[in-house]
């Protein structure tokens, strides 16, 4: 069958709305990140839940590291902060 290749692929994450309480806005930001994270992490942002109604962790091929981008989360500002 077909086949997937993981390749470095630039992301412009745009929009507004009340996901911008949520992350960062008006910056570049360079990491190396499976896609699959940074969904979780938008995804995160406009307030959806794991299966347990938890904070959403990881979505997509659970081969992959899960999490949420850091850098681009606003509110770890916070408690960098404390």
């Amino acid at each position: 069958m077909g086949q997937h290749a993981f390749r470095r692929r630039p992301y412009v994450v745009a929009g507004g709305g009340g996901a911008w309480a949520y992350l960062r806005t008006g910056r570049f930001t360079d990491v190396e990140i499976t896609s699959n994270k940074l969904l979780t992490t938008r995804d995160a942002a406009v307030g959806w839940t794991n299966g347990q109604g938890g904070p959403l962790d990881n979505i997509g091929d659970s081969s992959f590291a899960g999490g949420l981008v850091g850098p681009i989360i606003a509110f770890e500002d916070l408690f960098s902060e404390l």
